[in-house]
């Protein structure tokens, strides 16, 4: 995981993310602390970009990916999201990806998704008994279900997954019959189903392994900042992009000014409201069972005074007052959040020069870093903070950076970096 914010008001935006990345070997988790996940898009534009999630893009780092895009693609465009289709198009071109990157990611993906659905056989198998043939067919038979019932995601739809068995038929029946080989025999009906299981969950509305993306800053049109947010899992044959834009936001006459905590932002969030979001939840859990608890004991106190379906109306009132209480609640301790603690922050960000943008949005990535080495959890937030600020005059400028070198020793690197300025 990571810790990335955006600040931003009229004047700037600030973009800040940690260095920490998590590494599986197996069941252990080896966590660095020198990942960049802030990059400048293009090199003469306002445009930067953020990363949280995955680190790779079709097993290509995604540091590869930007700048490639960066050295190649860079010119003036009127709007932000203009940026975010030429990347987003950047994804799926020849120009950075063949045909082997997409088949690998459909078998990879693939192979994940039969070994989650064998795991959630076994799971089921020690619940109900029987063989595994029959969990797996279970299984399959409601995953089935479930995937028919969801829209596809735009733009794939039953053409795509026709297109999809015509160039992996014969492979994909494979992986199937030797993922089910620990089942016993073959059973035909049990491999089709999971081959339609694989496929739907190429082409519809479901969560696969994914990397968050932040595009940030301004086009050549625009006054003020924006960002657009998106999740980008990779790319299904032929060349289509499985992504989903997550928000599009930015400062306007209207709105003056915006915190944007990504990732792991819990303590964005207590320091915006006031409270840790876990705590409000059990406040206003613990909130409704007391309420619970004292129309039981009312009930209870009267049974002996009033017939049983005067007790049955009167803990229909009960529970419609305990519902009512309960979300009036709930909207009086978010009144209060945001009129002594959400609005006064804003106010004062509205305000705030490009310098103290910056120290706001370290600050809060700091936070989190120094919650999350203090609890019993894994450190998945640390190392060196990077800040840059954009702004429509200066462009993107860095704040603090690290560099895996000593800068002292490499003046010809600074000399290139110039040279494509």
């Amino acid at each position: 995981m990571t810790a990335e914010i955006a600040v931003m008001n009229r004047v700037a935006i600030a973009l800040a993310a940690d260095s920490a990345a998590t590494s599986m070997h197996g069941n252990v988790a080896k966590i660095y602390d020198t990942a960049d996940k802030l990059f400048n898009l293009d090199h003469s534009c306002p445009v930067g970009a953020m990363l949280y999630g995955g680190s790779s893009f079709l097993d290509l780092p995604w540091e590869i990916v930007i700048k490639q895009f960066r050295s190649a693609h860079s010119k003036v465009r009127p709007l932000l999201k203009d940026y975010a289709n030429a990347f987003l198009a950047f994804l799926t071109s020849d120009e950075l990806i063949s045909d082997e990157f997409v088949d690998a990611y459909f078998f990879s993906t693939s192979n994940g998704k039969l070994q989650e659905l064998l795991r959630a056989a076994r799971r089921g198998r020690r619940t109900t008994g029987g063989t595994l043939i029959e969990s797996i067919k279970l299984e399959a038979k409601k995953t089935l279900e479930d995937l028919s019932n969801r829209p596809f995601l735009p733009p794939m739809d039953e053409t795509t997954i026709e297109a999809l068995r015509q160039r992996y038929g014969t492979n994909i029946s494979e992986l199937v019959a030797d993922g089910l080989k620990v089942a016993g025999p073959a059973d035909p009906e049990v491999n089709n189903n999971v081959i339609d299981v694989l496929l739907l969950s190429m082409t519809k509305e479901v969560e696969l392994d994914s990397t968050g993306l932040v595009i940030a800053g301004y086009g050549e049109a625009e006054l003020f900042p924006g960002l657009i947010q998106l999740e980008i899992e990779g790319v299904i044959y032929p060349r289509t992009l499985r992504y989903r834009q997550k928000r599009e936001t930015g400062i306007s006459l209207g709105n003056r000014a915006g915190i944007v905590p990504f990732a792991q932002a819990e303590m964005v969030h207590s320091f915006m409201t006031g409270a840790d979001p876990s705590f409000k939840v059990n406040v206003s859990t613990v909130f409704e069972n007391l309420l619970e608890r004292f129309g039981s004991l009312l009930i209870s106190e009267v049974s002996s005074s009033i017939s049983s379906s005067e007790q049955q109306r009167l803990a229909g009132v009960i529970a419609s007052a305990r519902q009512t209480a309960t979300s009036e609640f709930g909207g009086e301790l978010n009144e209060y959040a945001r009129k002594y603690h959400i609005d006064p922050v804003i106010a004062a960000v509205a305000v705030l020069p490009k310098d103290q943008l910056a120290v706001m949005a370290e600050t809060l990535v700091a936070l989190t870093s120094f919650k999350r080495r203090m609890s019993k959890d894994l450190e998945t937030v640390g190392g060196a903070i990077d800040v840059a600020v954009i702004s429509k005059g200066d462009g993107f400028v860095w704040i603090k950076r690290k560099h895996y070198f000593d800068g002292d020793l490499n003046p010809r690197y600074f000399q290139r970096i110039q040279s494509r300025s």
